[in-house]
C-alpha cells in the first residue's frame, strides 16, 4: 500500500468529493470526540454524507438553487420521501453513484429506514449465483438515518462553528448516526480510512522500531555484537525435525545480521519473515512484513 494521500480535486467527480469528504471527517470524529474542531467535522461528514445519499437516488433534490442544502434542509427532502413512500424506476440503472430505492419509510422515533440496490431490478443476483448465500442475506443495502440524533447534533455544531456559545457537547449518539451513514453503499471510502490509518501507524510504529534498535546497536559495541550473532542459532529448534520446518534466521535489515529470529513469514510468498533481531532488538511485525512483500510483488511484476 502507497502512503495515502489526498486526491486532487481537479481530478474528482462531486460525487467523490463528497463521499472521501464525508469518509474522512466522520472517521476522525468517531475515533475521539474530544479533537479540536470535532464540531467542524462532523458538520463537514454529514453535509456531504447527506447530499451523497440524496443525489445517488434523486439528483438534484440535494440542491437549493446553484447551492448544496443544509444538513437539516436534505434531512427535511429524505423525510419527505419517506413521507410519500418515494421508490426509483425499478428500470432505471443504477452506477457508482447512483442507487435504485427499494423502500423508504419513517417511523414514530424518526429513523429513516432507506432501502437501496446498486442492481436495475431485472439484474439483480440469484440466491444460486452467489456463493456462500445464506437465507437472510439479501442483495439490498439498507440505511438507518436517525434524523432526531442528526438534527439534534446540528444543533450543537452549527453554535459553535459560528462563533456563538455551545448548546451542549456531541454524544455517542449523535457520532453513531453519523457513522451509521456509510452504510450506504456509495459512502464506501469509511473502510479505507480506517486501513489508511492503521497503514500509517504500523510505518510509524516501525520507524521507531528501526531508530531504537539502530541508536542500541552502536551501545552495543563490536564485541557484543559479534558475540550475539554467534549465539544466534541456539535460538533455533534443537531437534534437526523441528528446526526443517521452522524459519530459519532471517537477515536484520537494521543491522544486517543474519539473526532476525521469525515465527512465520509475509502472506504472499515473498519470504519477508516477521519476528525479532537477537542482536538489535528490531521487531518486523506481521503487517510490516506483508506491506513490504506486496510492494516487492508490485515492483517485480512480468512485463508485457
Amino acid at each position: 500500500m502507497s502512503t495515502p494521500q489526498t486526491p486532487p480535486q481537479q481530478q474528482l467527480s462531486v460525487e467523490f468529493y463528497r463521499s472521501y469528504q464525508y469518509s474522512r471527517c466522520a472517521y476522525v470524529v468517531s475515533k475521539g470526540r474530544d479533537v479540536a474542531g470535532v464540531e467542524a467535522l462532523f458538520d463537514t461528514a454529514l453535509n456531504n454524507g447527506l447530499a451523497v445519499i440524496v443525489a445517488s437516488a434523486w439528483p438534484g433534490d440535494e440542491l437549493a438553487g446553484t447551492k448544496v442544502k443544509a444538513a437539516g434542509a436534505l434531512l427535511d427532502v429524505l423525510s419527505g420521501h419517506a413521507k410519500n413512500g418515494s421508490t426509483t424506476d425499478p428500470n432505471g440503472k443504477p452506477g457508482r453513484y447512483r442507487v435504485r430505492v427499494v423502500g423508504i419509510t419513517e417511523d414514530a422515533t424518526g429513523v429513516i429506514t432507506l432501502t437501496v440496490s446498486q442492481w436495475a431490478a431485472g439484474d439483480e443476483p440469484k440466491p444460486s449465483q452467489i456463493p456462500n448465500w445464506e437465507e437472510d442475506d439479501s442483495p439490498y443495502d439498507v440505511v438507518k438515518i436517525d434524523t432526531v440524533a442528526l438534527r439534534a447534533a446540528i444543533g450543537i455544531v452549527y453554535p459553535v462553528r459560528h462563533g456563538r456559545l455551545a448548546n451542549g457537547e456531541l454524544d455517542g449518539s449523535h457520532v453513531e448516526a453519523l457513522i451509521a451513514l456509510g452504510d450506504h453503499p456509495t459512502l464506501g471510502g469509511f473502510l479505507n480510512e480506517e486501513m489508511d490509518d492503521q497503514w500509517m501507524t504500523d510505518h510509524a510504529r516501525d520507524e521507531w522500531m528501526r531508530g531504537s534498535a539502530a541508536d542500541y546497536v552502536e551501545l552495543l559495541g563490536e564485541e557484543e555484537v559479534a558475540r550475539r550473532v554467534e549465539l544466534a542459532e541456539d535460538y533455533l529448534s534443537f531437534d534437526p525435525k523441528d528446526r526443517a520446518t521452522e524459519e530459519p534466521l532471517h537477515e536484520c535489515p537494521v543491522c544486517w545480521n543474519e539473526t532476525m529470529l521469525c515465527r512465520g513469514a509475509d502472506m504472499f510468498g515473498v519470504g519477508i519473515g516477521a519476528g525479532t533481531c537477537i542482536v538489535c532488538g528490531y521487531t518486523r511485525s506481521t503487517a510490516i512484513a506483508d506491506d513490504e512483500a506486496r510492494t516487492w510483488k508490485m515492483q517485480n511484476l512480468p512485463e508485457d
